[in-house]
C-alpha cells in the first residue's frame, strides 16, 4: 500500500511490475466506479492493459481490475474534468502529480 493525501492506494506486483488496484482510486477521487470502469474497457490500450488480480482477504479471496501504474496518468488524462464536480477537480490534479512523482 502507498499511502497519498490520507488514503491508501493499493499497489500490487504482477509480473514484476506495479499494478494500481482502480476502484480505490475512483472512490478516493469522487469518481463513479462503474462508468470508469466503462471508460477502461472502451479504451483501445487501457482495456488491453488491465488485468485482474486475486488477493487474499479476510472476507476470501478478492479479485480486483488492476492497471500499471505507468498507465494511470492516461487514465487520469483522459478524464473530462469539465465534466465531472467542481470539488473533485483538484483532487484529479493532485493524483496526476503525485502519480508523475512515483
Amino acid at each position: 500500500m502507498v499511502q497519498f493525501h490520507n488514503q491508501s492506494l493499493i499497489v500490487l506486483n504482477y509480473q514484476d511490475k506495479p499494478y494500481i488496484v482502480m476502484k480505490p482510486v475512483c472512490e478516493n477521487i469522487g469518481l463513479d466506479w462503474h462508468a470508469q470502469l466503462n471508460r477502461i474497457n472502451r479504451h483501445n490500450i487501457l482495456s488491453k492493459a488491465v488485468v485482474m488480480i486475486a488477493t487474499s482477504t479476510n472476507g476470501g479471496v478478492q479479485k480486483s481490475v488492476c492497471l500499471p501504474i505507468s498507465m494511470i496518468n492516461g487514465w487520469l488524462f483522459g478524464i473530462e474534468t469539465s465534466r465531472v464536480k467542481l470539488e473533485i477537480r483538484a483532487t484529479i490534479q493532485e493524483y496526476l502529480t503525485f502519480i508523475i512523482i512515483v
